[in-house]
């Protein structure tokens, strides 16, 4: 955490769960998430988006589930990335070369996911576009604090 951390309260199971976001000073070079044993909003970048799907796929076998998801760049065309069914958020470079667009699309269309398309971005997003990603991700987490009372 730093002095930029903003630090939210979403309603959980047993009581209000604080959430942090954090954005570094020096600028965001990844996405870290620390779950709690309820997950609320699950989210990764690429290999991390694979990776959070899998979670996601793990708790349904449980059943359970988060109850979100934000996947930036989804390595969808480099593993096989199974199908989420929480309400999830992606966010993808309109230019990337390692996870192409159209890959994504063809994952997100039958899913009916909503896509936020960071014009003129590749896989690793500048910096100015990782934050908009990010502040995107901040408004998915008001949404949700503001639907369910957080």
């Amino acid at each position: 955490m730093n002095s930029s951390t903003q630090i939210r309260l979403v309603a959980g199971p047993v009581g209000a769960i604080d959430v942090a976001i954090d954005l570094p000073p020096a600028g965001a070079t990844g996405i870290a998430v620390i779950a709690h044993p309820q997950p609320l909003l699950l989210a990764g970048f690429s290999f991390g988006g694979f990776v959070q799907c899998q979670v996601a796929d793990a708790l349904a076998r449980q059943g359970s589930s988060p109850r979100g998801m934000v996947l930036v760049a989804p390595a969808v065309s480099r593993f096989r990335v199974a199908p989420v069914s929480v309400r999830t958020l992606v966010i993808h470079g309109e230019v990337d070369d390692l996870v192409p667009l159209p890959a994504v699309l063809d994952w997100a269309r039958p899913q009916e996911l909503p896509i936020v398309v960071v014009p003129g971005a590749d896989h690793g997003l500048s910096r100015d576009a990782f934050e908009r990603a990010t502040r995107q991700i901040a408004e998915q987490f008001e949404k949700y604090r503001a639907a369910h009372g957080g």
